[in-house]
């Protein structure tokens, strides 16, 4: 069974718990279209599955069980002490789009990571659908207030690369997230609700291709984002403001990898 690798701390009692004037639907869309657009669907529920097997909860057990030991404070996963092929304990894959396969997310042996070599990544996306985000995540830490941080390497894609964090996610239709994109060196904010996309924040901004860091800060309706420590993103939105799930993003066919996982309420990272 896959565990979660390390836990600084753990739940949060009171932060930390487990859910863009553009508009866009997640739902088959052509290759190469624009990723901030307009679409008339509504997908429908997403389906749960593991990396390559039948309709589940992902590998590490029950999705809304806490792990053991856990207590208020910075939850993070650096996952080396998940096997590779697994996901950690109490996370899922799902997708918010309709009508395509789910993509393959599980730990694996990269040897360019810091500080440990197992990472969690995005290995095959599974479909060509330009309107479909791909989702790992875990409703067992629920997050309100405070930051998340994660490293992560844009690794491939043809229609889109990078990916980023979603937060307070109520379900596969419905969160907050964050992302940069290479293709097109920008960084940006959105919600997603009913599986429709709004741009809240964006930025111009490009990288190198290699490792880099991203944060969010959460309080209230306010936003934050930083890329490698340098504030981009500033915004309010008040479409979640409940506690909700967090995890992983990319859209259409970026592969990505993620490592160091960090999720700090509000008291804590204060």
């Amino acid at each position: 069974m896959a565990r979660i690798a390390r836990w600084t701390a753990g739940l949060l009692a009171a932060g930390v718990a487990c859910g863009s004037g553009d508009t866009e639907a997640a739902a088959p869309a052509e290759a190469g279209a624009a990723e901030a657009q307009t679409a008339e669907a509504r997908p429908a529920e997403a389906a749960v599955q593991e990396p390559g097997g039948a309709p589940a909860t992902a590998e590490g057990g029950d999705e809304n069980t806490p792990p053991a030991g856990a207590s208020e404070g910075t939850v993070v996963w650096d996952f080396e002490d998940v096997s590779p092929g697994g996901l950690p304990a109490g996370w899922v894959v799902q997708a918010t789009g309709t009508g395509r396969p789910l993509a393959t997310w599980q730990v694996v042996d990269a040897g360019d990571a810091r500080p440990g070599p197992h990472v969690l990544a995005l290995t095959s996306p599974n479909h060509d659908s330009a309107g479909t985000f791909n989702l790992c995540w875990t409703k067992a830490v629920r997050f309100l207030d405070g930051t998340i941080s994660v490293k992560f390497h844009a690794d491939a894609g043809r229609i889109d690369q990078g990916g980023g964090i979603l937060w307070r996610a109520r379900g596969a239709q419905d969160y907050y997230v964050a992302r940069f994109n290479p293709l097109e060196d920008n960084f940006r904010f959105y919600t997603v609700q009913g599986g429709v996309r709004r741009m809240k924040a964006s930025a111009d901004v490009h990288l190198d291709d290699g490792w880099h860091e991203m944060r969010v800060a959460m309080h209230g309706d306010h936003f934050e984002g930083w890329l490698d420590g340098r504030k981009l993103l500033d915004a309010r939105d008040a479409t979640f403001p409940e506690a909700g799930g967090v995890g992983l993003w990319t859209k259409a066919d970026a592969a990505t990898r993620f490592d160091d996982f960090r999720v700090t309420p509000a008291e804590s990272g204060r």
